[in-house]
């Protein structure tokens, strides 16, 4: 359909019945910019609008959508008025099927990728950290305060505070595992003072991992006294995993 010639012709009608677009607007009814707009091929009426057009211009819907009154010359025409806005109507379904299409192919492909994106992140934080609490196996000088967090990076090691001894009275540490009588010492300190020790899952520099777990089977620590050397079983409780799907916030 030709707006162009749809707006001139409903023009015409208007001026033909000594109307202005005020009078028209209020007859439909609609809003006057309405009829600035058909008239100047910017829009068309709709199928409710187009009815009350004929009605008030006594034409008919064939005339109204070719722009112009019908006669034997333009007959043909009319004929295939209808044939044309069945074209035009599938033409519009065939372009809204495509865009439907297309859009439902971008919004599968994006879920794609979100999912990819959460399953990634899953199963790159979940159960990367553990917390343990390091303990030893005498009950006369023990440990507190105690840590080890393993990392999908790095280790972090605190052997704490050392209690039932006076830490005056300590000279030396030493931390090691023991194979076959022999000692692999991890660090020797001269003093009753803790140490951080941060180590790279990579590398294994200071402590053993197995299956994602801390190896702390023969990890031993010497306190050296002025007195004697007292000899410490080390091992870890787990006290943290983030193996939970949703954060619980605190009560």
């Amino acid at each position: 359909m030709d707006n162009g010639k749809i707006g001139l012709f409903i023009k015409k009608l208007r001026l033909k019945n000594n109307m202005s677009q005020n009078d028209l607007a209020e007859k439909i009814p609609t809003d006057r910019s309405a009829i600035s707009k058909w008239e100047c091929g910017k829009a068309l009426p709709n199928s409710t609008t187009i009815l009350r057009l004929c009605e008030i211009f006594e034409v008919s819907i064939d005339e109204l959508l070719c722009g112009e009154f019908k006669t034997e010359e333009n007959s043909k025409e009319f004929k295939s008025i209808y044939l044309r806005i069945y074209d035009e109507k599938n033409k519009y379904n065939y372009n809204l099927k495509k865009v439907s299409k297309a859009l439902l192919i971008s919004l599968i492909i994006l879920a794609i990728f979100i999912i990819l994106f959460f399953c990634q992140y899953f199963f790159k934080t979940y159960d990367s950290v553990k917390v343990y609490n390091v303990e030893s196996d005498s009950k006369n000088v023990y440990l507190t305060d105690g840590i080890f967090v393993l990392t999908r990076g790095n280790i972090y090691f605190r052997l704490g505070n050392i209690n039932g001894i006076d830490n005056e009275d300590i000279i030396k540490q030493v931390l090691y595992y023991k194979k076959n009588n022999n000692k692999d010492i991890i660090y020797e300190i001269t003093s009753s003072k803790d140490r951080l020790i941060i180590d790279s899952i990579k590398y294994k520099k200071y402590f053993k991992i197995i299956n994602n777990k801390p190896n702390f089977d023969n990890l031993y620590l010497d306190i050296y006294t002025s007195a004697s050397v007292i000899t410490l079983n080390l091992s870890l409780s787990e006290d943290y995993s983030n193996m939970e799907l949703f954060h619980q916030e605190w009560k």
